[in-house]
């Protein structure tokens, strides 16, 4: 278990410019979290799978994750059909669903977005700040992932990652 952990973070930890290193390594299954929908329903993480993955854990406090949301937006809109979205907000508070969705609709975006009020995904994948983008192929294993903001090019990378691009 020890070993898998610091292998996870590892993975976690590279940049996705380096997911060609990272693709190379054994593959470490996504760890499963539990989140809401924006509708209220508890989903796993792990019923995401089954084709190219992105997570993001992000929160609307957070300046950094505001700044790179309008990059995921584009990609979205772009590769929506091709890779799952998954922007895993960690808003807490009694007024978290509410302020995640006056932030949704401030700002014109689309992409699916999930509620993590307890910090599930933080506390499963060991990630003690925000924003975190991970990778995760169609079986569900990392490819890459990036804590810290992502810019226009970055984004662009982590697409052609997981479309097997680059």
């Amino acid at each position: 278990m020890k070993k898998l952990l610091c292998a996870l973070i590892a993975l976690i930890l590279c940049s996705c410019a380096f997911a060609e290193d990272a693709q190379q390594e054994e593959p470490v299954a996504a760890p499963d979290f539990v989140m809401q929908t924006m509708e209220g329903q508890e989903i796993s993480f792990s019923e995401l799978t089954g084709q190219p993955l992105l997570l993001n854990i992000w929160a609307t406090w957070c300046p950094p994750c505001r700044n790179e949301l309008p990059y995921f937006q584009q990609a979205f809109e772009k590769y929506g059909e091709q890779i799952t979205f998954a922007m895993v907000s960690v808003d807490s508070g009694e007024d978290a669903k509410t302020e995640v969705e006056e932030y949704l609709k401030e700002n014109a975006f689309t992409f699916p977005v999930y509620l993590d009020t307890e910090s599930n995904s933080l506390m499963t994948y060991g990630i003690g700040s925000i924003p975190v983008t991970v990778l995760v192929d169609a079986e569900g294993n990392i490819i890459a992932g990036q804590v810290g903001m992502l810019d226009e090019e970055l984004v662009g990378l982590c697409m052609a990652i997981l479309l097997g691009e680059a």
